[in-house]
């Protein structure tokens, strides 16, 4: 038998693989363009998901995440943030650094970073500013937002912060400058 012809059986069975593979093509390429987000399997043996910046219902883009908290001590302020995070959108977003360097990392991976305070967000504290450390900053869970006469208030949800070494707390924040917003989807 010669390999070089081809029956008319292979040659139907070609045709309807490229085309099916044109259909798929076209619908993933639409899918893409409309903005819908699209589900795909997790890479093995990986810690970061890489994924193109999806924007959410709300605007809100969803940048590079991780499968797990990758954030190697649970009692900094930047494990817990990432917990509240997870916890309010099934998500651990690929953030590193030290807590000041949040929003430029989170900005360079795909998320939505503002000056403005929002609620379901992460809020970034350069060193120093509203007594966040001097040499890391500070980062924490924004649960909701208050208007009081004197300007915005934040009410955060943090780790490691005002309640102590390795201690969860809540508290009141006037978002002052030197604050940014990494906003959850």
């Amino acid at each position: 038998m010669d390999s070089t012809k081809t029956t008319a059986s292979q040659t139907t069975q070609h045709v309807r693989s490229f085309q099916r593979s044109k259909i798929l093509g076209g619908i993933v390429a639409v899918t893409l363009a409309l903005g819908v987000p699209t589900l795909a399997a997790a890479p093995a043996q990986a810690d970061t998901v890489a994924t193109a910046a999806v924007t959410a219902d709300s605007g809100r883009t969803v940048g590079t995440t991780e499968a797990t908290n990758t954030v190697p001590d649970p009692t900094q302020c930047t494990y817990g943030a990432k917990e509240k995070f997870h916890e309010a959108t099934g998500l651990y977003p690929a953030f590193k650094g030290n807590a000041y360097e949040w929003a430029d990392t989170a900005a360079a991976t795909g998320w939505t970073t503002v000056l403005d305070a929002q609620a379901r967000s992460i809020v970034v504290f350069q060193p120093g500013v509203q007594g966040s450390d001097a040499m890391y900053g500070h980062v924490a869970w924004v649960d909701s937002i208050e208007q009081h006469p004197d300007g915005l208030y934040i009410n955060i949800t943090e780790l490691n912060g005002v309640a102590g070494p390795g201690q969860w707390g809540t508290r009141q924040v006037k978002d002052v400058p030197g604050m940014s917003y990494i906003l959850a989807p």
